[in-house]
C-alpha cells in the first residue's frame, strides 16, 4: 500500500526534552520517507509536558501524556 504507515516508532520520555528534539532532528535523515513512518512520543508525567509542533518534522508525530508510572508503562 504506497503511502501508508508501516513503521510505528514509540519513544518513552520523561523531562529529557533536549534529547528528544535532537532525536527527533535526525529522523529527517532517514532514507524511508516521512509519510511512511510515524513518532509516538509518550511523555510519562515530566515536570513540563512535552510539546512538539508536528510542523517541525518531516512525518507524523502524536505525543501521549500520562501520569509518570515508568518506561515500562
Amino acid at each position: 500500500m504506497k503511502g501508508a504507515v508501516t513503521i510505528s516508532v514509540v519513544i518513552p520520555v520523561f523531562n529529557q526534552v533536549r534529547s528528544l528534539e535532537v532525536t527527533l532532528a535526525y529522523f529527517d535523515l532517514q532514507s524511508v520517507p516521512g509519510a511512511e513512518f510515524e513518532i509516538i512520543v509518550v511523555d510519562d508525567g515530566s515536570t513540563e509536558p512535552v510539546a512538539l509542533n508536528e510542523k517541525d518534522f518531516g512525518c507524523s508525530i502524536r505525543v501521549i501524556r500520562q501520569a509518570n508510572q515508568g518506561r515500562a508503562a
